[in-house]
C-alpha cells in the first residue's frame, strides 16, 4: 500500500490535508484529509494485524516527523510514544523558507490563515511550538532531535519548542549536533540515542515526566552559534512503575549517565489510577530503593487535577523511589484531641520502637509520641502511613490498627531527645512515649534492669544490658513509658545496645 502525503497538482500536505479548493488555494476551509487517511488506515490495521493497541507509536523524519508531531500530538488517545527526527515545529514563522512557500499553495497564505475544519487557523493549526505551550492535557512521550547547521529545516524554529516543552513539564527528551538534516544522529549523546522508545512506553502506563534536570545543556536563543552545539535535554533518566492506585503513585527513577548526580523535576503524565484535584495537598518521599533509607520528603500541592510536580530531587546511578500519596492532613496532635474510637489516618509517623505488645511513633520533628497498638512487621526508623481507631496506652495516646492499615514509605534515623535532668519522679513525664536519651551513673542492679543516677534517679527497664555495674557512667536511649508497676515511670528499652558505656566505666 502507498501512503504519501504528495498532492497530484505538486506539493506535499506535510501529513495533514489541503484547502477544499484546491489547486486554488486561496480561499475555502483547510481539510485533515490526510489526517483522516492516517486516521483510516490505522483503524484498519488494528483489525487486520494482531497489534497491541497500547503498543503503538508513531514516528518520522523531516516532513514525516513533522506529520508524526502533529499527528500524534492531536490524538493522544491513539499512542504510547512519539519519535521526531529533525521536524518542522512551526511553519508560519518568517524566514522558513521553501517549505512555508510550498504550503501556501495548498494551505493559503500565512496572512490569510484559512480556517481548518476544526475552526482553528491552519498556520495556527499545525504551529506545534504553541500547542505544546497552550496544551496541559498528557501527552504521549516525544523523543525529538535536530541539528544546528541543518539547511532544510533551519535550527532557529526549534530551541523554543524544547523550552515550552520543558515549562509545561510534558514528558520529552531532546537532542541536537551537527550532523545536518540527513545524518541529525551523528555525535548525540548516547543516552538519548539509546533510549527505547517503542519498547518502553504504553498507551495505559503512567510515566515520570522529567523537566529541569540540571545537567541539561543549553539549546541557544535559535542562533545557531549560540548556545552548546551538541546537546540534551531530560535525556538519561530510566524508571520503572511500582504503583499507580487510587491514594498513591511509585516510580523506581534512576540517572544512567556514569558518575553524574542530577536533580530534576518530576510530575507523573497519564495517571491511570492515581486521582486528586487541584489545590489538593499531597505528600512525596524518595528512598534508596535498595535499602529503604530515607533521602528526602514533603508535600506539594496538585497545579491542577491529577497533575503535581516534585522540584529539586537528586538522583544518581541507583534507582529511588518516588512515593506520591494522598493525605488526609490529620497529624498526631490532632489524634490526641480526638475521643477514644475515633477513626484516624496520620500522614507520616516514624517508628521510635517495637516491643511485642506494643510499638511507638512519633511526627517528624520528634514530637508529639504515639503508641500502635497490633502493628507487627514494623522497625525503628520506619516511615510509615497510619490508619485505625484512637485508644490509649499506658497513659499515650494509642492507634489500633487491628481493623486498620499501615503502609511503609521508607525508613530514616532515629533521633531521640536528649534530656539533661529527667522529670521522673514528679508526676507524669512531659516526654511520656518518646524516644528519649539520659546519661548517669549506675546506682544500682534490678531485676530486669538497673537504677540511673541522672540528677534524678531513673528506672532503666525492658532488654536492657544485663551486664551493667554499680558505678558504669552510661547513656541510655529508650521509651519514656509506665513502670510495669503502673506505680511510676522509666526509661523503657527494646535493644540492648542504647545502652552506651564511657571510658572509665567498669564496663567499656
Amino acid at each position: 500500500m502507498d501512503c504519501s502525503p504528495k498532492l497530484p497538482y505538486g506539493g506535499n500536505t506535510w501529513w495533514y490535508g489541503y484547502a477544499n479548493g484546491y489547486p486554488n488555494a486561496g480561499s475555502g476551509i483547510v481539510f485533515n484529509y490526510t489526517e483522516n487517511m492516517l486516521l483510516n488506515m490505522l483503524q484498519w490495521a488494528k483489525s487486520a494485524f494482531p497489534i497491541d493497541p497500547d503498543r503503538v507509536s508513531v514516528a518520522g523524519g523531516s516532513m514525516g516527523a513533522t506529520g508524526a508531531l502533529s499527528f500524534g500530538l492531536r490524538h493522544p488517545d491513539l499512542f504510547a510514544a512519539i519519535s521526531a527526527t529533525v521536524p518542522q515545529v512551526n511553519p508560519g514563522l518568517e524566514g522558513i523558507g521553501w517549505s512555508q512557500s510550498q504550503l501556501t499553495h495548498i494551505w493559503g497564505s500565512v496572512q490569510d490563515n484559512l480556517p481548518t475544519n476544526d475552526g482553528a487557523g491552519v498556520w495556527d493549526r499545525q504551529n506545534t511550538t504553541a500547542y505544546v505551550a497552550d496544551n496541559c492535557c498528557d501527552l504521549p512521550f516525544i523523543k525529538v532531535q535536530n541539528s544546528k547547521n541543518d539547511e532544510t529545516l533551519p535550527w532557529f524554529q526549534v530551541p523554543q519548542f524544547y523550552k515550552n516543552l520543558n515549562a509545561n513539564r510534558h514528558g520529552f527528551m531532546a537532542a541536537w549536533g551537527q550532523g545536518g538534516h540527513v545524518s541529525s544522529s551523528t555525535g548525540l549523546p548516547s543516552e538519548f540515542v539509546n533510549w527505547d522508545i517503542y519498547n518502553k512506553h504504553r498507551r495505559n502506563q503512567s510515566y515520570p515526566a522529567i523537566s529541569n534536570s540540571s545537567v541539561n545543556d543549553d539549546p541557544g536563543n535559535g542562533d545557531p552559534i549560540n548556545g552548546d552545539s551538541i546537546g540534551q535535554m531530560n535525556a538519561g533518566y530510566d524508571w520503572r512503575i511500582i504503583s499507580d492506585t487510587e491514594d498513591k503513585w511509585a516510580a523506581d527513577i534512576k540517572y544512567t549517565v556514569a558518575g553524574r548526580s542530577p536533580t530534576a523535576d518530576v510530575s507523573a503524565r497519564r495517571l491511570q489510577n492515581f486521582s486528586f484535584a487541584a489545590g489538593q495537598r499531597l505528600a512525596y518521599s524518595l528512598t534508596d530503593t535498595a535499602t529503604g533509607q530515607a533521602i528526602t520528603s514533603g508535600y506539594v500541592t496538585a497545579e491542577r487535577n491529577r497533575f503535581f510536580t516534585v522540584a529539586d530531587l537528586p538522583f544518581d546511578n541507583n534507582y529511588r523511589t518516588l512515593t506520591i500519596r494522598k493525605v488526609s492532613g490529620q497529624s498526631i496532635a490532632d489524634v490526641i484531641a480526638l475521643p477514644e474510637g475515633s477513626e484516624v489516618d496520620v500522614d507520616e509517623v516514624i517508628v521510635t520502637a517495637t516491643f511485642e505488645d506494643v510499638c511507638y511513633g512519633c511526627a517528624s520533628n520528634r514530637i508529639p509520641a504515639i503508641a500502635i497498638l497490633g502493628a507487627s512487621d514494623l522497625a525503628p526508623g520506619n516511615v510509615i502511613r497510619l490508619r485505625g481507631v484512637k485508644k490509649t496506652h499506658c497513659g499515650v495516646a494509642a492507634v489500633d490498627i487491628s481493623a486498620g492499615s499501615i503502609s511503609v514509605h521508607g525508613n530514616c534515623a532515629l533521633r531521640p531527645f536528649g534530656l539533661t535532668r529527667p522529670f521522673f519522679g514528679v508526676g507524669k513525664p512531659l516526654e511520656l512515649g518518646l524516644l528519649t536519651k539520659v546519661w548517669g551513673v549506675v546506682r544500682d542492679i534490678l531485676p530486669g534492669g538497673f537504677e540511673l543516677d541522672a540528677g534524678l534517679r531513673v528506672t532503666v527497664f525492658g532488654d536492657c544490658a544485663a551486664d551493667a555495674e554499680i558505678g558504669s557512667y552510661v547513656s541510655v536511649s529508650g521509651i519514656c513509658s509506665e513502670l510495669p508497676s503502673g506505680s511510676d515511670y522509666g526509661i523503657r528499652m527494646s535493644d540492648p545496645t542504647g545502652v552506651i558505656y564511657y571510658q572509665g566505666s567498669p564496663n567499656p
